[in-house]
């Protein structure tokens, strides 16, 4: 899991060249995880490892991190989380994902 910032026009985005206060960018966090089971990946020869099936569970910016986190237990259960002897859950330790 992760957040990361997705650029979006700025409530000045139009504004001259000559405006120098404007604010022409707004930065938007999104969030997304990537959810697979460790059976569904494989060793390339290259000693590389390759997802051969993975889920993605993505959100648009301003979603709260409740609704976020019900959402990616939500698309783990679905793909069998329940049936795992271990979860492992890696993110980058932002307290609001």
């Amino acid at each position: 899991m992760d957040g990361w910032l997705a650029r979006q026009r700025g409530p000045d985005w139009g504004a001259s060249p000559r405006r120098k206060s404007a604010d022409r960018v707004n930065w938007k966090e999104v969030k997304s995880a990537v959810i697979y089971r460790l059976e569904q990946s494989i060793q390339k020869a290259s000693s590389r490892g390759l997802l051969i099936e993975n889920y993605l569970v993505a959100f648009p910016p301003d979603t709260a991190p409740v609704d976020f986190g019900a959402a990616v237990q939500a698309e783990a259960r679905r793909r069998g989380l329940a049936r795992a002897r271990k979860v492992y859950v890696v993110m980058d330790g932002a307290v609001w994902l």
